[in-house]
């Protein structure tokens, strides 16, 4: 399968074109995301935010243009989210090729500030990220959109498998989302950042839910390095998500062991620790960085 190429006045993900630069070693483009991209459908209901997902899936594509070729992602590294896009800003997303040839790095801006950034490790072969150990269902098999902030479109995951206090295992069913596939119906392997999240999501959808209270939005602040073992992830294939917590409840900021595995056999597909935030007050988001 190969990557999708950028188009003129949309991308492959659909953010408006408003200007571009191209050169050897960087690839830039002004955007802005419409009111009508799909996917602001559900993250959040009545909060549309641009997802850190659509970041990365420019990235992918504007590293594609500087190699002129398909790139497999195998690391993301440095992934940092630190401000809020929403829908009609424009911001400055740019790829730069790095002396080492396997690296590629991203920062997306508005105005002159860094909002997101991240190296992108790239290879051809795939990772050895080893077996997770099986999962004892508990409980009762709670859809997902019960227990996380998301709607539509933008819910990966499929139902709860278990959960206790410090960890929580979701199924994942690629064949049911509408979003990020390629042709063929298969979801990129990197974007399997995005169930994980939501794995996150749903374990403190779980601790709200034993306490009689709603859950709570929470953000991506992105991750110190995520390994991502196959180009795919392929429909027909039952993939589960975890997320085990690590630290936080403090000032919001949470962080956890995650991974993403097949259900027959535990063979892990990502793995990475994955902080993020949970405001007690959405508005000091909307007016500042994420996380304080």
């Amino acid at each position: 399968m190969s990557g999708r190429a950028i188009t003129p006045g949309r991308t492959a993900g659909g953010l408006e074109v408003l200007d571009e630069t191209r050169g050897d070693r960087v690839f830039a483009q002004r955007l802005r995301a419409p009111d009508d991209l799909p996917c602001l459908v559900g993250h959040f209901p009545g909060l549309p935010v641009l997802p850190g997902l659509a970041q990365l899936q420019w990235a992918v594509a504007g590293a594609e243009v500087l190699r002129g070729e398909p790139v497999q992602v195998r690391r993301l590294e440095a992934l940092k989210f630190r401000e809020l896009l929403r829908p009609g800003e424009p911001f400055t997303a740019k790829v730069s090729a790095q002396d080492d040839p396997d690296r590629i790095d991203l920062e997306v801006l508005r105005e002159d500030r860094v909002v997101a950034s991240a190296r992108i490790r790239l290879g051809s072969a795939p990772a050895d990220l080893g077996y997770a150990d099986p999962v004892q269902p508990t409980g009762d098999a709670v859809a997902a959109n019960e227990l996380i902030p998301h709607a539509g479109p933008m819910v990966f995951l499929d139902r709860l498998v278990a959960g206790d206090e410090k960890r929580t295992v979701c199924s994942v069913r690629v064949d049911a989302l509408r979003l990020f596939r390629a042709e063929g119906g298969a979801l990129p392997g990197w974007a399997g950042i995005e169930p994980m999240a939501q794995c996150i999501a749903a374990h403190g959808g779980l601790e709200a839910r034993r306490v009689g209270e709603e859950p709570r939005i929470g953000f991506l602040l992105g991750c110190r390095r995520l390994a991502v073992a196959d180009d795919w992830l392929l429909p027909g294939v039952a993939y589960v998500a975890s997320a085990e917590q690590v630290w936080g409840g403090e000032q919001g900021l949470v962080s956890f062991d995650c991974a993403l595995f097949e259900r027959d056999g535990g063979r892990r597909l990502l793995t990475g620790r994955i902080n993020a935030y949970l405001p007690a007050d959405l508005n000091d988001v909307l007016e500042g960085r994420l996380g304080g």
